[in-house]
């Protein structure tokens, strides 16, 4: 009798001890919310990638902001393990007829509702009463593929396999900057399918890496914005980031035009380098 009621046992216990290993499994594979820039996919029911809805995260104030289809939008979120919520919804005021702004104002109403989220393979959702009613991926942008630079050249630690990305994006405009030892690359294009290759100047280069050496590149997510001028369509948003390797130092969102002073020198020879040689 003891050996039968050991097997029942047995077998009444495998499948919870299954599920288990199958859920820590699972839960090692979830990625946690960082700072980053997401597209809206779905909302709700309805595709909403035509509207080109966005939410930003920025870990370190946590604030969050976007463009919700017609006016760019801000506020606070909190973030406890899975749970998130967000704060009463600030946004610019212009006036959006039709179903523009009707998919706007549904989708700030949705975000309100937010209690939780996952994070896998760069897809967020966003869930409440443990439905899904937001759906999003990273930003293309953010995702896009680094180009391959060859080359064995070093200076002050930044090498060939050194590049730095400025981008500037607001309601009606984009613009992509990612220079590096050899070249630059230049577009306008939000999705990143037109991009223009131009050579990069060795002594621009060899200025950028003094500038690069004089900047503790380790904490730029924690530089702070000298104005918030972006929060209300009063200016663009801008994010410088340095990229090493593998390794992506990005500083949060900052008004186009007047970035923290730390990096002040920096993006001004970027945009210099820039416009230097689109007048070519």
């Amino acid at each position: 009798m003891k050996f039968i009621f050991s097997i029942i046992v047995l077998l009444v216990t495998t499948p919870s001890t299954c599920d288990s290993a199958k859920e820590s499994v699972e839960s090692k594979s979830l990625q946690t919310l960082e700072s980053g820039s997401y597209d809206v996919m779905q909302l709700g029911e309805k595709n909403a990638e035509q509207f080109q809805l966005t939410i930003t995260f920025d870990k370190e104030t946590n604030r969050f902001s976007g463009f919700g289809g017609c006016n760019t939008y801000f506020g606070t979120y909190t973030l406890e393990g899975d749970n998130l919520s967000f704060g009463p919804i600030a946004a610019s005021k212009k006036l959006c007829h039709g179903e523009i702004g009707s998919t706007e104002n549904h989708f700030f109403k949705t975000l309100i509702k937010v209690e939780t989220y996952t994070l896998k393979d760069n897809k967020l959702s966003l869930m409440a009463d443990d439905k899904v009613i937001i759906e999003a991926t990273k930003s293309v942008v953010e995702n896009s593929a680094r180009p391959i630079i060859m080359g064995n050249k070093a200076a002050n630690g930044f090498n060939d396999k050194t590049y730095i990305n400025y981008k500037v994006s607001s309601r009606n405009s984009f613009e992509y900057i990612l220079l590096s030892q050899t070249e630059m690359q230049l577009s306008t294009d939000k999705y990143l399918k037109k991009i223009d290759s131009l050579p990069m100047a060795e002594k621009d280069w060899a200025t950028l890496i003094n500038l690069l050496d004089s900047i503790d590149t380790q904490n730029l997510d924690k530089l702070k914005a000298p104005t918030d001028k972006r929060l209300y369509d009063g200016a663009a948003h801008a994010t410088l980031s340095v990229i090493k390797g593998d390794v992506e130092m990005m500083t949060p969102s900052f008004d186009h035009g007047n970035p923290p002073k730390e990096i002040e020198a920096l993006v001004n020879k970027v945009l210099s380098i820039k416009e230097n040689a689109t007048k070519q």
